[in-house]
């Protein structure tokens, strides 16, 4: 039992060890690495990899719709958001298959747009699964060493805004009261 939490323990350090070293050569490698970080089910790990991702004072931007239309925003640095996410993810696993992307960049920036279809599946009732898409945007730099995130937001989709087709479609919910 102690050689097998001693060698689960070396595996642990030695994939927050290559995170840190980690460097990204392509805006995809940030966004896959992201996705990558996000389905982490260990603390350390995905905290290794999102400090290899992010500027050190980069944003992560959660807005979550209801079928009301009202909105609940959480707007923080990614390391607030791994501090207050930590009882999400020792409840759920996640998982993402992301259906589309588009990249814009010039030169050392780069904006990228995502649909990832999201599934979370609680750890003591595995049978239980919630499923979802979301709407990323992804704000990234070039810092002479490879692509770092400045930010991410995402949102969800709700029944009566579905976002299958974020892509093409129009879905402005707000005007401004002039």
């Amino acid at each position: 039992m102690k050689k097998l939490f001693h060698i689960s323990l070396c595996l642990i350090f030695s994939a927050a060890l290559n995170a840190q070293e980690a460097s990204y050569g392509s805006p995809q490698d940030a966004i896959n690495g992201f996705f990558e970080a996000s389905s982490a089910s260990d603390d350390s790990v995905r905290q290794s990899i999102f400090s290899s991702l992010f500027l050190a004072d980069g944003q992560i931007n959660a807005i979550i719709f209801k079928e009301d239309q009202s909105v609940i925003n959480k707007l923080g640095s990614w390391k607030k958001f791994l501090g207050e996410s930590t009882s999400f993810y020792n409840s759920y696993d996640l998982s993402f298959d992301e259906v589309e992307r588009s990249i814009n960049y010039y030169e050392d920036i780069a904006a990228v747009h995502s649909l990832a279809y999201q599934t979370l599946t609680e750890k003591i009732n595995p049978s239980v699964i919630y499923e979802q898409f979301l709407w990323y945007t992804f704000d990234l730099i070039y810092d002479g060493n490879g692509w770092k995130l400045t930010s991410v937001s995402w949102i969800n989709a709700t029944d009566n805004q579905p976002i299958d087709d974020a892509l093409t479609q129009d879905t402005i919910w707000h005007t401004l009261n002039k």
